[in-house]
């Protein structure tokens, strides 16, 4: 979808609260605002009033992201797997600096994942390189069962950054 045909979707005051927090991650970045920008690619099927999901993709090595704004906060899936991350908008308020600095690190950093049969665990750096954040993706079995991780080849990949630091 062109987003001159988004620009005729009415969107909640919530949903347009979050598509101005990404435009100022955006901006902060050296990016482009959401609508302009060339990385963005919306989901037709995903545009109401009431949501707003896009992919953001930039280089080959680089990580594939798909946005959800909606109305009760942001959800990132990363690489294919739903609900990486998510922030309730009350949650987005009340720490917004630090929702802020997640997603920018999700942006402007290297990511190293590592692959522990269908599990994935997606570290987080610093621009010092120290971890920032560690996620664990996959099922919660998989994640419990620590016997299970331990008989699994680990294959790591590090993506690198959408938006590097200039």
């Amino acid at each position: 979808m062109k987003a001159d045909s988004i620009d005729r979707v009415e969107f909640c005051a919530e949903v347009r609260e979050n598509i101005d927090f990404i435009n100022e991650i955006f901006t902060d970045l050296g990016a482009l605002e959401l609508f302009e920008n060339p990385d963005v690619t919306f989901i037709e099927a995903w545009i109401f009033e009431t949501l707003l999901a896009f992919t953001l993709f930039r280089a080959n090595n680089s990580v594939t992201l798909d946005f959800h704004l909606m109305p009760d906060g942001i959800r990132i899936d990363f690489e294919g797997y739903n609900e990486a991350y998510e922030v309730g908008n009350k949650d987005l308020r009340k720490d917004r600096d630090s929702v802020f600095r997640t997603i920018k690190t999700l942006l402007c950093e290297p990511i190293m994942v590592e692959y522990k049969g269908n599990a994935m665990f997606v570290n987080l750096f610093n621009s010092d390189g120290s971890r920032y954040a560690i996620w664990s993706l996959g099922s919660i079995f998989t994640l419990i069962t620590g016997h299970y991780l331990k008989s699994q080849a680990i294959k790591q990949h590090l993506f690198s950054p959408i938006y590097p630091k200039n």
